[in-house]
């Protein structure tokens, strides 16, 4: 399983404004539709929320 996260900051130089929100109206199973994805939220939340982001995705080995 693959997760989604956007690294949200006001203020491009200071950490501390930053935010990690993580995406669950979805799951991926694959590094490519979650990249997709997390791009478009992504461009989304800078037009939209005036912050700058980064998306990130990342596989995660669940235990059965």
């Amino acid at each position: 399983m693959i997760l989604g996260f956007i690294l949200a900051c006001s203020v491009p130089t200071d950490v501390s404004s930053c935010r990690i929100i993580y995406y669950d109206k979805q799951e991926f199973y694959t590094q490519v539709a979650c990249v997709n994805k997390m791009k478009d939220l992504a461009k989304y939340a800078a037009d939209r929320l005036q912050v700058v982001t980064r998306p990130y995705c990342f596989s995660v080995n669940l235990p059965i």
